[in-house]
């Protein structure tokens, strides 16, 4: 390449001719310009090196910020407010030097080797151990000195219990015996039961019985009072007699029965409930009558003689019998003599008797 010149300023430029040389337009450059763009150079180079490093992170922080968006939940919203709530609550410290601020824990029903950890876990305490008979299985505590929840001292009494056997409580009060009885640590449940004879309120019997082992739990049988219906209001399962008020050997007898005797009898039929243990009344023959009357009267239970008498005019024959287990009750009343004819028959203040809910559960006229 030849350079062709122009002056300026007493200095030749130099103008390129293309001969097809290569061209070096640095060498070409004059002394003052070439290290001019030797630095834009440099300075370009570093620039682009640059921008492409920036654009390298930002696309690596995309693709990271991209990776954990996909796997993770969607952003947090920015918090700005926290507010902290402090509660303070006074909890008793308990120490070796500071046992009888500790409230003392319920052990009743565990054995001695549980109960002692748990007073352990306390503080130090002096644990005594006594025994007395209990309801219930062997070797469990049944009591102790102090109480739970009484402020603990330098020293605990445990009861264990010993094997028992239940009490003859026969023929005491209910309150005595469920008193007796629980003492010994055992829950009691009270059933009530009719016995004829029995005064009400007095044991009749426990269950377990006497002398058994006794369970946690014990039931005493207590006599039950006697409960009562009218004859006369039980629905007959057959009958020919009336019901009123009548009056026989001079005694008036409200809600009665009159019966006529006839060959072969009048009978009347009533179902009982089981629980029903006595059949009561009074027979007399009826003031209307005529003197020398005389009436055969007759108690069957399911068909067997409970009762068989004569009344005669001018008299009174009570009956009571039991009727325990019996399921028809059957009166029958017939002449002795059929000359005589027959009479009418009053049966006065006849009752059934027996527990309430056998007594309940018969069937009566509205």
């Amino acid at each position: 390449m030849k350079f062709g010149g122009k002056r300026r300023s007493g200095v030749e430029e130099p103008t390129p001719e293309s001969d097809g040389d290569t061209v070096d337009l640095l060498a070409a450059a004059s002394p003052i310009e070439a290290p001019r763009r030797r630095r834009a150079r440099k300075f370009g180079l570093l620039a682009m090196a640059v921008v492409l490093w920036s654009a390298g992170v930002l696309a690596t922080g995309a693709y990271l910020g991209y990776r954990a968006a996909d796997n993770s939940a969607p952003d947090p919203q920015a918090i700005t407010q926290v507010t902290v709530v402090v509660q303070h609550v006074d909890l008793p410290e308990v120490g070796p030097n500071d046992q009888s601020q500790a409230p003392a824990p319920d052990v009743v029903g565990l054995d001695i080797d549980t109960a002692r950890s748990v007073f352990a876990g306390f503080g130090s305490f002096e644990v005594n151990v006594e025994s007395r008979p209990a309801a219930g299985p062997e070797g469990v505590v049944v009591d102790q000195d102090p109480p739970p929840g009484a402020k603990l001292t330098g020293a605990v009494t445990l009861v264990l219990s010993v094997l028992s056997n239940v009490p003859d409580v026969t023929g005491a009060t209910a309150a005595d015996a469920r008193k007796k009885l629980e003492d010994l640590g055992a829950n009691v449940f009270v059933r009530q039961e009719y016995q004829p004879g029995a005064t009400p309120g007095l044991v009749l019997a426990t269950e377990p019985p006497v002398g058994e082992l006794m369970p946690l739990e014990v039931v005493l049988v207590v006599a039950q009072a006697p409960a009562a219906v009218a004859l006369a209001d039980v629905v007959a399962v057959s009958s020919r007699c009336s019901i009123g008020t009548f009056s026989g050997n001079g005694v008036t007898y409200d809600n009665s029965l009159s019966c006529s005797s006839s060959t072969p009898g009048t009978v009347n039929e009533y179902n009982l409930a089981d629980g029903i243990e006595q059949f009561t009344a009074v027979a007399a023959i009826s003031d209307s009558e005529s003197l020398g009357d005389l009436v055969r009267i007759e108690v069957l239970g399911d068909g067997v003689s409970l009762f068989d008498g004569t009344v005669a005019f001018g008299q009174s024959v009570p009956i009571d019998v039991s009727v325990a287990g019996v399921l028809r009750l059957q009166i029958r009343v017939s002449v002795v003599d059929p000359v005589i004819g027959s009479a009418q028959v009053v049966i006065g203040d006849a009752s059934l008797i027996g527990s309430a809910q056998a007594v309940d559960s018969l069937e009566v006229r509205p």
